[in-house]
């Protein structure tokens, strides 16, 4: 058996794409200490696969950093070729093999390298003359449009930086409508949805009018002397939530360039939503966008300013997530981790730009929306002149938890008492006192089971017996073959008696209240009228056992 080993990577491994990488990756972090940090960087950070897109603050740092990865990644015979740049010096400085040989590029030019189409860069077409990204898409539409052509159609719009949001999410929420109808993929749609597909591929080459700058900075002016800020705009709307994040750079003469960096919009759920809600799902999303940002561009969030025009999204940010609903609460906890609430503004609604990434535009209007590109008027002005944010956090937020007040009672009990002094131990102590609330358990099951008596509070004066009286009346209520009787006593009326019936058991004993008394020529009362149930019977105090010698 003979084993062969690849010599050359393969290419359509599942493997493949990340062996690629780390390759790359591995030759920078072995050999990058000799070079100079802008290359080591370009490797790390700004490589992806094959593609290498750097971006150099002068003519003289792109040379060097050029010639530097060059040279570093040739340590793993790797050769960069098809070199393309805005800057003429920079391709002069080129070898002529290693530039771009597919006649987008003229060095003839008295001035800057002439570009007869824009060249893809990582699916983006860049215009290298003008400096601006473009998009070209063709009109054509599918035969026959079902959802599954629609979908194919709109999966061809590449659009990683979101910049045609306002006019892509039109076709998501016309997708999301043929979806609600559980329509077969492959059927047909209707006439009307027919007609608003039509339309929105008929507006697809507008979309090449579209010049969206690569540079956030200024290139008449010093690079390193602006001051960079990330504004985020979120909006929401019954149909879409969306933001649009924006680099600001000021400059000391004051000068101010904006410019959009990224947007993302995102139908809302099927399932109806309160606009509050999805206020605040867009603030959600709104954090996550600039923290892409923050990352690509290195700008700390400190210098983040976040802008909404839902007054409830700023009252929720200001307050304890724990007062809310589960729903709004993660979404606090959330935005809350990576900003302050100092950072969160009011921006009304007639200017806020991501307003346009919830509702749709056609592309004729939105290519020409200035607020959409530039962001907001008020962003070109000193921060003194944006709009104020001046809350009162109300008592009663959406979704906020009612407190339900605490209501205490004070419950007393007839407690059982007995003398500590009179018993040898405190197990005896304990097993007595257990006798003695299970006789007054007992009796007290009887009158909840129906019998006709008031319910008044059955009350064994324990505390004038001693242990073994107590235990023993505990017993006579449950021990059906005892024969003893409690102490004859004087009743009196509204005393509760046992009345003992000659045919029956212990513990079948009828319980009644004493209604009456008839005294004898001495005072002392012999005969007694006791109401059982709904009857009253006529009885010697002999033949009743009294539960207790209360007046009632």
């Amino acid at each position: 058996m003979e084993a062969f080993e690849f010599n050359r990577l393969v290419f359509g491994l599942k493997a493949s794409p990340y062996l690629a990488c780390r390759a790359v990756k591995e030759v920078g972090s072995r050999f990058g200490s000799n070079y100079s940090d802008m290359a080591r960087s370009a490797i790390d950070r700004s490589l992806y696969v094959d593609d290498l897109l750097k971006s150099c603050p002068t003519t003289d740092s792109a040379i060097t950093t050029q010639r530097e990865v060059q040279s570093l990644l040739q340590h793993g015979s790797f050769h960069l070729r098809k070199w393309r740049s805005n800057d003429r010096q920079v391709l002069e400085a080129i070898p002529e093999a290693d530039r771009a040989t597919d006649s987008l590029l003229h060095l003839s030019s008295n001035d800057n390298p002439t570009i007869s189409n824009p060249v893809k860069t990582l699916g983006v077409a860049w215009n290298a003359r003008d400096d601006v990204f473009t998009f070209v898409y063709k009109a054509t539409s599918p035969q026959q449009l079902t959802k599954r052509s629609v979908l194919s159609k709109m999966a061809t719009i590449y659009d990683p930086r979101g910049q045609l949001s306002p006019f892509t999410i039109r076709a998501r929420l016309m997708f999301q409508e043929l979806c609600t109808q559980q329509k077969d993929w492959d059927a047909a749609v209707s006439d009307e949805q027919s007609s608003k597909w039509q339309r929105w591929f008929a507006e697809l080459p507008l979309l090449a009018e579209i010049k969206a700058d690569r540079c956030f900075k200024d290139a008449r002016r010093p690079p390193e002397s602006a001051a960079l800020s990330v504004h985020v705009f979120t909006d929401a709307s019954s149909h879409a939530v969306a933001t649009a994040v924006y680099v600001r750079c000021e400059y000391p003469d004051g000068f101010v360039k904006v410019t959009l960096a990224f947007a993302k919009a995102k139908t809302a759920p099927i399932k109806p939503t309160t606009i509050p809600k999805l206020e605040l799902r867009g603030a959600a999303l709104g954090v996550r966008a600039s923290q892409v940002v923050a990352r690509a561009l290195d700008i700390p969030v400190e210098k983040h300013v976040y802008w909404t025009d839902s007054t409830n999204v700023l009252y929720w940010l200001r307050s304890n997530a724990k007062n809310f609903r589960s729903d709004i609460a993660t979404r606090i906890v959330e935005i809350q981790k990576s900003t302050t609430a100092d950072q969160w503004r009011h921006v009304p609604g007639k200017v806020n730009p991501a307003d346009l990434g919830t509702r749709g535009e056609r592309a004729a209007d939105f290519i020409r929306n200035d607020t959409w590109w530039r962001g907001p008027q008020f962003l070109q002005s000193a921060p003194a002149e944006w709009p104020k944010t001046n809350l009162t956090v109300p008592a009663q937020l959406p979704g906020q938890l009612k407190k339900k007040p605490a209501i205490t009672f004070a419950v007393e009990h007839e407690q059982i008492r007995l003398s500590p002094s009179t018993y040898s131990s405190w197990s005896r102590l304990v097993r007595i006192t257990a006798w003695c609330l299970r006789f007054l358990g007992n009796l007290r099951a009887r009158i909840t089971r129906g019998r006709a008596v008031p319910t008044s509070a059955v009350v064994v004066p324990l505390q004038q017996t001693d242990g073994t009286s107590a235990k023993s009346a505990a017993s006579n209520s449950t021990d059906q073959h005892a024969t003893e009787e409690l102490s004859p006593q004087e009743l009196q009326k509204g005393d509760l008696v046992l009345c003992p019936s000659p045919d029956g058991t212990r513990g079948q004993w009828p319980l009644g209240r004493v209604v009456g008394t008839h005294p004898g020529a001495d005072g002392h009362v012999r005969v007694v009228d006791v109401k059982i149930a709904d009857k009253i019977k006529r009885r010697s105090v002999h033949q009743l056992v009294p539960l207790c010698a209360d007046s009632g």
